[in-house]
């Protein structure tokens, strides 16, 4: 959603005149940002609640590697599992953030909101990849 809503902001003139009714629209650029954090942030705490509940496929596959296991013992493979997932997230949550502060500080510039767009590819990535190894 963030992503979306994020390439809503520089369309939001042609949207009001074609009468589309999207976020920025509706609320004005700043509140749809607000949303797109929001949105964000809640969703990233159900995943970090699905990680911290599961270590998901990570958590089954460190324990085969004989190394990990043997200089972790199971609870610290577990705990090593849980903390790559939620390394992961954090990091895509706080490049998902700076990029909403800088399109802010921008007053929403359009090159810096095609900008983030585009860098937030990057951090979709990393999500898909992080809900892959949750099995």
């Amino acid at each position: 959603m963030f992503r979306e809503i994020l390439m809503d902001l520089n369309d939001a003139e042609g949207d009001k005149q074609a009468g589309v009714w999207t976020l920025p629209v509706m609320l004005g650029k700043p509140a749809a940002l607000l949303c797109a954090l929001t949105c964000l942030l809640l969703g990233s705490g159900a995943a970090m609640l699905r990680v911290f509940s599961s270590p998901g496929a990570l958590g089954e596959w460190l324990p085969k590697i004989s190394a990990v296991s043997d200089a972790l013992g199971a609870d610290g493979v577990q705990a090593l599992a849980v903390g790559v997932h939620a390394v992961v997230m954090l990091v895509a949550v706080g490049h998902f953030v700076r990029l909403a502060l800088l399109v802010w500080r921008s007053k929403f510039d359009k090159e810096m909101v095609d900008r983030a767009v585009g860098d937030s590819m990057k951090y979709v990535g990393w999500g898909i990849l992080l809900l892959a190894t949750l099995g």
